[in-house]
This record gives C-alpha cells, sequence and structure tokens, in this order.
C-alpha cells in the first residue's frame, strides 16, 4: 500500500475558477499561453532535479519503505537475488536517470 504524502501548503489554493487558477499557476513561474490550438491554454513548469540518489542500496530502500514490499516477502533480503539485481543494476546504471526522465507518470 503506497504511503500518504501532504500537499505542501504554498501548492494549495482555494481558487474554484479557471481563470483564476491559471493567474495563480502563472504568479509562481509557469508559462501560460492563450495561443494554443482552438483557443486552448497551456501551462509550461521547467523541472530539474539535482542531487537524485540512485545509488544501488538507496533505490532497494526506497522500494522497501514505500509500501510495495509485503509484510511475508522476504526476496529483497535473499542475497542471490540481490547479487543478481545488483549485476543488472551495473549494467544499466548509467540509463537510469533518462529512463526516469522519459517514463510518463501514471495518474
Amino acid at each position: 500500500m503506497p504511503r500518504k504524502t501532504n500537499t505542501p501548503r504554498y501548492y494549495r489554493t482555494p481558487l474554484r475558477s479557471r481563470s483564476d487558477i491559471a493567474a495563480h499557476l502563472a504568479s509562481v513561474g509557469g508559462y501560460y499561453s492563450t495561443y494554443g490550438h482552438d483557443g486552448r491554454s497551456y501551462f509550461a513548469f521547467n523541472v530539474k532535479c539535482h542531487g537524485v540518489d540512485l545509488d544501488f542500496d538507496h533505490l532497494i530502500e526506497v522500494y522497501r519503505n514505500a509500501g510495495y514490499y509485503g509484510d511475508g516477502e522476504t526476496w529483497l533480503d535473499n542475497p542471490e537475488w540481490l547479487e543478481k539485481a545488483q549485476a543488472k543494476y551495473e549494467e544499466v546504471e548509467d540509463k537510469l536517470f533518462d529512463w526516469a526522465w522519459k517514463t510518463p507518470v501514471a495518474s
């Protein structure tokens, strides 16, 4: 079961109208354009990842603590599995950031 996250206060807004929401988003650094196809409005935010930790041990701990690893599961503690996983990790380690960047986020 995934952990519940709290939305930071600066992301919360009591605004309800689209124009008020658009103005708010544009005011916090987004780019807002009304020149879209068929009069649609578009937002773009430039996001940068600094200090991301893609170390093997850290990724294992994140997976273990994210709620996806069940109480009865033991494969993350199996030295044979960890050895094979570490070998695979070393094969693809230099591609992980690019893969994460290109992977769409499920909504």
